[in-house]
């Protein structure tokens, strides 16, 4: 869609303009398009892109030269405005092109136009009314589909939370989930539970097995990291181990279990030999806890201890 809000004839293809960039207002997704639309009015000799350093990033693929910009509020309208009254007052370009859909660079679109000026706005369809009549021309960028974001490992949240779970004023090491996604939030704006594949954090955090889990006073979940507890004496039976809150195991650990259980058999196993029977891979391959220790707590209901044996939780079966 183009509105014209004047009669002002296209330059001529072989006329050199200045493509400027507001890289805070568009999306880097737009590149291609927003060059395309400069080549309609001319030769784009100058391609600049403005914005904070990390949110420029991409353009420089189609050609632009990326303008990062220092702290501060609006540094990339502010910049973008200065260097295109230099290219047209200084630098002699008859036809700049801004590509933004902020209402910000009204006053500028029109002191350019006054000045004599062709200015053409590119922007997207939110773009308000009064920056479009501003401009000599408005070009509308079609709408980009979103980007489909692919769910990133469950466990590589792991380090993340275990990272976060010591800064808990909560006593014996126990957090709340909502305060915890309030930290990983505070960590990455962005952070969503469904990027690593779960409805809510706090399902991601009972579908692991890493973390022991409980219900808060007020109906919240609560977790602690296993590894971080304080560990058992070796030989000290560990009754309270079977009143803890079981997780549901994760679906990749059912063969593990199973292995332990027939390594342990009827009599119980010495932790001592416990490596030899389940020789292979490293501990945390295997079950993603530094000790087989920290594991076996997770697993209440199959595990037990009786001294330094590991014994087969009551109840505990192979099936």
């Amino acid at each position: 869609m183009t509105f014209v809000s004047q009669n002002v004839p296209r330059a001529r293809v072989q006329d050199s303009v200045a493509l400027l960039v507001d890289g805070e207002n568009l999306s880097r997704d737009y590149a291609a398009v927003v060059l395309s639309f400069a080549q309609d009015y001319g030769v784009p000799t100058v391609r600049r892109v403005y914005g904070k350093a990390e949110h420029i990033i991409g353009w420089e693929q189609e050609g632009f030269r990326l303008m990062p910009t220092r702290p501060g509020k609006n540094a990339a309208d502010l910049l973008l405005s200065v260097e295109a009254m230099s290219l047209a007052l200084r630098d002699g370009f008859h036809t700049l092109l801004i590509a933004s859909s902020d209402r910000d660079f009204v006053y500028l679109f029109e002191h350019l136009r006054e000045l004599g000026h062709q200015i053409v706005g590119i922007g997207e369809g939110k773009a308000p009314g009064g920056l479009r009549k501003a401009c000599s021309r408005f070009e509308e960028l079609p709408a980009v589909p979103a980007p489909v974001a692919k769910a990133r490992p469950m466990a590589g949240i792991i380090p993340q939370i275990r990272k976060i779970l010591p800064q808990s004023k909560l006593p014996d090491g126990w957090a709340t989930v909502t305060w915890l996604e309030q930290q990983l939030l505070a960590g990455d704006p962005g952070f969503e539970a469904r990027a690593y594949g779960g409805e809510s954090l706090a399902a991601i955090v009972t579908k692991l097995g890493c973390f022991e889990t409980s219900s808060g006073s007020g109906g919240g979940l609560l977790l602690r990291d296993l590894e971080a507890c304080p560990a058992v004496p070796v030989g000290a039976v560990v009754p309270a181990l079977a009143a803890r809150p079981t997780v549901k195991p994760v679906s990749i650990c059912s063969s593990l279990d199973q292995r332990l259980l027939a390594g342990i058999g009827k009599d119980g196993l010495e932790m001592a030999n416990l490596n030899n029977v389940m020789k292979g891979q490293t501990v945390v391959a295997q079950t993603g806890h530094k000790t087989w220790r920290a594991y076996l707590e997770t697993k209440p209901e199959l595990y037990a201890w009786d001294g330094t044996k590991l014994m087969r939780a009551k109840g505990a079966t192979l099936a």
